[in-house]
């Protein structure tokens, strides 16, 4: 039979395994707001174009999410080994080797950007609404990636209730910003790339 104290250090990991899941499921869900947002006042055509685009975004999440993971878990061991100054260490290298490659991705992609947008699928009909969203999207690209990279330290950190919080105020914020950079602005498809960029540059 199993112990007291054994019941307990179980109850006690399942409940920080809750701890860092629900918030990390919640912040999925929330995510998946931002495609609906951004396009449902331009139509199907634009809904499309930034189909096409929405890889260029997926890679660069995941490049962010490399460098926020690996040097996160770094970081965890250092903090946890008591080694305040090599943790923040392998916090200032991620982040400048995230920023580093943004920059390397950034600078090519807006340089070649046209031949660059029929590359995922870009043609005659949409190239008028992918080329304004890809360009924003290739602009801000090392800021999708530091974003990326702060989210997993935060969490990694401790505090995974923050990150999300991070997360649903910059959800309504994408959401007011859509109306106004859409609507108002009447900035088509730029202005909905533009939402998420100026989001996600505030939460970095």
């Amino acid at each position: 039979m199993k112990s007291i104290q054994e019941t307990e250090n179980q109850d006690s990991e399942f409940r920080t395994f809750l701890k860092y899941l629900l918030p990390s499921l919640f912040t999925v869900a929330l995510v998946a707001v931002y495609t609906f947002t951004d396009t449902f006042k331009l139509g199907a055509v634009a809904l499309g174009a930034m189909g096409i685009c929405t890889p260029i975004i997926t890679i660069s999440f995941a490049m962010g999410f490399m460098f926020g993971t690996g040097g996160g878990s770094l970081y965890s061991i250092s903090r946890g080994q008591g080694d305040r100054q090599k943790a923040n260490a392998y916090f200032t290298t991620s982040a400048l080797s995230a920023l580093a490659l943004g920059i390397l991705l950034a600078v090519p992609g807006n340089i070649f950007i046209e031949p660059f947008a029929y590359f995922p699928g870009a043609d005659s009909e949409n190239i008028v609404f992918v080329l304004p969203y890809l360009l924003c999207i290739l602009i801000y690209i090392p800021g999708f990636l530091l974003d990326q990279l702060m989210s997993c330290f935060v969490r990694n950190d401790g505090h995974p209730k923050v990150a999300m919080t991070a997360i649903a105020v910059g959800t309504g914020l994408n959401v007011i910003l859509d109306f106004l950079f859409v609507f108002g602005f009447d900035w088509g498809m730029f202005g909905a790339a533009f939402a998420p960029a100026c989001v996600r540059s505030s939460r970095s």
